[in-house]
């Protein structure tokens, strides 16, 4: 049920006799339950016939695709469906692309929910993702994502997407790779861990814009997959221990408050960089 399961759950529930007719009836049934109604309206109630459309063959992202437009003005918008809304461009079809490709990832590895995907949360996700690429960090409030769907919104304006596209899949088939199945129990699932992590990948492999820890491209080899996912799971164990290293104290500020502004994300891309960039090759 894709949409209308309350409405569908309230006529289960007169049925079985959990629910009154309201107050407000005109055909002096109010208060009554169903069994107490005449057999007249009793039949012209379970006839009573819905409009019901099946979606054969549809998967879960076009489910919550769906669950999305049915629901664009029953609630307040999350910026990202206001975005969604207003642009057209290749930079938001690129980003939607990436959200349909990569639903199984979110989900399996619980950085997003279905809920949280159904409000476009990976798609604001994957859209940072991309202007990191593309303009190195940013401070979320001062230069807001807008600034970017405005410039890349005329048709042949991205023309990074090809590049973009394919370092996106090779970082996060990276992540993949250290965290196997782990990356659900780790803190690293968390979206602003999860944001720093990507970059600092990228960093490593294409030199993040703007990058204050690196000025050369790296090669990350299989085999250091193993000492990588330790190191971020010691850094991760920092923010889960009662009394954490003063010199962690840093790292965990920009963990857990104002986790996307710029000087919190430096932070963060400083101290992942430093606890994990050992095992980087450099290419120079």
């Amino acid at each position: 049920m894709v949409d209308g399961q309350q409405r569908l759950r309230s006529v289960f529930e007169f049925v079985d006799g959990k629910v009154r007719v309201p107050k407000e009836n005109k055909q002096g049934l109010s208060g009554l339950k169903f069994e107490q109604i005449p057999e007249k309206h009793r039949r012209k109630f379970v006839r009573y016939k819905f409009s019901v459309d099946l979606l054969e063959g549809a998967n879960d992202p076009d489910v919550y695709d769906l669950f999305r437009r049915l629901n664009t003005y029953t609630y307040g918008l999350s910026r990202q469906e206001r975005r969604n809304g207003s642009y057209f461009g290749p930079f938001k079809r690129t980003v939607y692309a990436l959200s349909t490709e990569t639903y199984d990832f979110w989900i399996d590895n619980k950085v997003f929910t279905p809920r949280t995907i159904s409000r476009m949360a990976e798609a604001e996700l994957i859209s940072e993702l991309l202007v990191v690429m593309i303009d190195g960090l940013q401070d979320k409030k001062d230069v807001p994502l807008k600034k970017f769907y405005d410039k890349f919104e005329p048709e042949g304006s991205f023309t990074e997407k090809v590049l973009c596209l394919a370092r996106f899949g090779r970082c996060l088939t990276i992540i993949k790779g250290i965290f196997g199945d782990r990356l659900k129990q780790s803190e690293f699932r968390r979206r602003p861990l999860f944001y720093s992590l990507f970059c600092v990948i990228f960093d490593a492999l294409y030199v993040m814009p703007r990058s204050e820890v690196n000025n050369g491209r790296h090669r990350i080899p299989r085999k250091n997959f193993a000492g990588i996912r330790e190191a971020l799971d010691s850094l991760g164990n920092q923010l889960k221990a009662e009394h954490p290293s003063d010199e962690f104290l840093p790292f965990i500020q920009a963990s857990a408050r104002q986790t996307d502004i710029l000087a919190p994300r430096r932070t963060r891309h400083r101290f992942i960089w430093n606890a994990i960039s050992r095992y980087f090759v450099s290419l120079e």
